[in-house]
């Protein structure tokens, strides 16, 4: 007999994937968080992911988003093999890359007050991921900007 497969409630807390205290300028590809997050671990394995962009300092921007569909988007590469990972995106060109864009997060046309998410879970897969942030606003993000991840499973009963 089949066993059912019941959703389950946030396996963890926020865990932060990228802080780098560095402003992100306009159409610019941030550096990759320092800490792959590792879905191999046993303890981990988590089927879906959500991304929350936030800032301690009350906005994302300093002014006004004004660009008409702004979003700042999320990259992520897999080491596939626990060791090597995909090629990375390494300038603002990220037209080699469609595949690699996991999330988009809108910004409205104010000054960006977060935390934002793009409000739906991603697939995550089994491997270890790092994660880049694209800021495609017409607005420098500040210095107090970091991408958080939290994560949850599907269980079998």
């Amino acid at each position: 007999m089949v066993s059912p497969v019941k959703w389950e409630k946030s396996t963890s807390t926020k865990t932060v994937v990228i802080d780098l205290g560095t402003t992100l300028a306009t159409d610019t590809l941030s550096a990759v968080g320092a800490t792959p997050y590792d879905n191999t671990l046993a303890a981990n394995l988590d089927t879906f992911v959500w991304f929350e962009l936030q800032t301690s300092s009350g906005n994302l921007f300093s002014t006004a988003v004004t660009r008409a569909n702004a979003t700042v988007d999320i990259y992520a590469v897999r080491a596939l093999d626990g060791t090597n990972y995909e090629n990375a995106p390494v300038t603002a060109d990220l037209s080699e890359f469609p595949q690699l864009k996991i999330a988009s997060i809108p910004i409205p046309t104010e000054t960006g007050v977060v935390p934002a998410t793009p409000g739906r879970p991603f697939a995550l897969d089994p491997y270890k991921h790092k994660f880049y942030v694209f800021n495609n606003t017409d607005q420098t993000m500040q210095n107090t900007w970091q991408l958080n991840i939290y994560v949850n499973n599907l269980e079998g009963q």
